[in-house]
This record gives structure tokens, C-alpha cells and sequence, in this order.
């Protein structure tokens, strides 16, 4: 009698993950984590997140035995798509995606002018900021004038002196 492994106890599969396929989040997800019935190679594990279309930029995964880790930026609401690949401790490639939503509320609107007015900075900073902005600008342009009156006036000296 022939007894055997079948195939399908030789590849690494997804066993579970955080957030779960289809899952709607009421907010930005801190990490997505993908568990494995095996342990995979860290070498090999390789994760993307693509919202709206476009990929989210993300450092290298963590790997801790069967769990495969990605640190998350902070997203924006809408939906996202998780494609995932690492390889067997067999060495064959598993491939997988996992879609979820992040449905965080609005931000409230300021209730009232005081409030509105609170999250500015006092006039006297504004003013000051702005001030020193066009002062290095004012003090730009009038060196530029000095440095072609100057410029002007050994030119005039030079070719009066070449009479």
C-alpha cells in the first residue's frame, strides 16, 4: 500500500487575515496581517495595496513563521486591494488578493465662527510670517538696484576715461 502527501499539503496557503476579505473599516487600517497554514520564507513574501487604482507606497513586510505583516499609511476612504505573494517551504509561488473598504465618517464642520477662528494662528504670527517673506524680497530687489547703479557707474567712469 502507497501512502503520499497529496499536493495540496505541500503548498502554504492563506489560512486567515486582518482585515478580512470584503470587509468594510470605519477606519485606515494601521497593518494588514495575512496568516498562513505554514510557515513562509520571509525572503520571498511580497505585499501591495493598490486604492482608487493606484498603489500605496509601503516599507517591507514583517515575517513571524505562517504570519505575514505590512505597516499601513494612513488611507483615505475608499476601496483597496491587498494582492499578496509568497513561496512554499516546497518552494512553489502562492498568489492571492484580499479587497476591504475604509468607510471612516466626515469630519465635522466647525459649529461655530469661535471655533473656526480657534484653529488659526494669532494675526501678530500671521503677520509676522508673511512680513518676513516680502522683507527678504524688498531686500533682494533694492541689492539688485544698488549692484546695477553700481555697475552702471564704472561703466559710464570707464569709457569717459577712455576719451
Amino acid at each position: 500500500m502507497l501512502l503520499g502527501a497529496g499536493p495540496a499539503l505541500a503548498h502554504a496557503g492563506l489560512a486567515g487575515s486582518d482585515p478580512i476579505d470584503g470587509e468594510a473599516l470605519s477606519a485606515s487600517p494601521p497593518t494588514v496581517e495575512l496568516s498562513f497554514n505554514q510557515p513562509v520564507p520571509p525572503e520571498f513574501a511580497t505585499v501591495a495595496i493598490t486604492g482608487n487604482g493606484s498603489p500605496v507606497t509601503l516599507p517591507a513586510p514583517t515575517v513571524d513563521g505562517a504570519i505575514v505583516r505590512q505597516a499601513v499609511p494612513a488611507l483615505a476612504n475608499g476601496a483597496y486591494v491587498v494582492a499578496y505573494r509568497v513561496v512554499s517551504a516546497d518552494g512553489h509561488p502562492v498568489t492571492g488578493e484580499i479587497k476591504f473598504t475604509v468607510e471612516a465618517p466626515d469630519q465635522p464642520m466647525p459649529s461655530s465662527a469661535s471655533a473656526a477662528a480657534a484653529d488659526l494662528p494669532p494675526a501678530s504670527a500671521a503677520e509676522s510670517e508673511s512680513g518676513s517673506g516680502s522683507s527678504i524680497v524688498l531686500w533682494v530687489v533694492i541689492a539688485a538696484a544698488v549692484i546695477a547703479a553700481a555697475v552702471f557707474l564704472v561703466l559710464r567712469m570707464s569709457r569717459g576715461s577712455d576719451r
